[in-house]
């Protein structure tokens, strides 16, 4: 072999490492790459799931308050109906009726989805590692958009119960804000219930009988139809707080202590 070839061959081999050089460390730069693509798209769905963690808190803050006050209209509708039953006109006291009818609505709320939606339009929720996690965001987002179409439902019955309600009792009555004070004293169902119970023998309903305030209506046939009504929007909200808003807050629990097992605090 010439000394021209040997110098050929040489440089030949040189520039084919140098070719293996460029092309590995170009494989080892998108490798880098990719894992510092990785580590970001991790700590972004990282930081969504903790954020959706702290939403789905206060969803079930503001669940519970609702779920307590529609389950103390259910309560109220029930005892009136039994205050009312094979009851002669005549003996139907105002004071009685408003203490059943004090309160027809419950709070209305609107879902925090601060977290949720960007997750989804960013891609990040398909990259969630736990197909259970994935399952049960869009089963309970699922949910949130169902119960926020039965609130509307809810608000126009509480609206059309208020109405008939004013067919029949007088609302405008003094003490009528130390009533309020008095029901709205109670944090929870059970509380209510016992209040509910003790009016009649409280100072304030003692205040309300000496005033004497006399019905709206004039016949048996508006409350009647009061009470239709009122039966009618208690078959429609029933399920909201004996069902549907604990489905709600459990499936917010489940999903909270899963966010907290696969994307634990730093």
């Amino acid at each position: 072999m010439t000394a021209s070839r040997k110098r050929l061959s040489k440089y030949l081999w040189y520039s084919f490492g140098e070719i293996i050089l460029v092309v590995i460390g170009i494989l080892i730069a998108i490798q880098v790459n990719n894992w510092n693509e990785d580590r970001i798209e991790r700590q972004q769905i990282h930081a969504y799931a903790r954020a959706l963690a702290n939403d789905l808190r206060e969803d079930i803050a503001a669940v519970r308050v609702s779920a307590y006050q529609a389950r103390t209209v259910v309560f109220q509708i029930d005892e009136l109906i039994v205050y009312l039953q094979d009851r002669p006109f005549e003996s139907i006291s105002n004071n009685d009726l408003y203490r059943y009818v004090w309160s027809m609505g419950y709070r209305p709320f609107a879902f925090n989805r601060a977290a949720l939606d960007p997750m989804k339009s960013s891609g990040a929720l398909r990259e969630v590692r736990s197909p259970e996690l994935a399952r049960k965001i869009s089963e309970y987002e699922g949910l949130t958009y169902h119960l926020e179409e039965d609130q509307v439902s809810d608000s126009r019955n509480a609206r059309d119960a208020s109405l008939a309600i004013n067919k029949v009792i007088n609302r405008n009555f003094p003490h009528r804000v130390a009533v309020h004070e008095f029901f709205t004293a109670a944090s929870d169902a059970e509380k209510f219930y016992e209040s509910f119970r003790e009016f009649p023998s409280t100072e304030i309903y003692q205040r309300l009988s000496e005033n004497n305030e006399t019905l709206v209506a004039t016949d048996i046939r508006d409350v009647q139809e009061m009470a239709n009504i009122l039966i009618s929007y208690r078959s429609d909200l029933y399920p909201r707080p004996e069902i549907e808003f604990p489905k709600l807050i459990t499936l917010a629990q489940e999903l909270i202590d899963l966010i907290e097992i696969e994307y634990p605090e730093d």
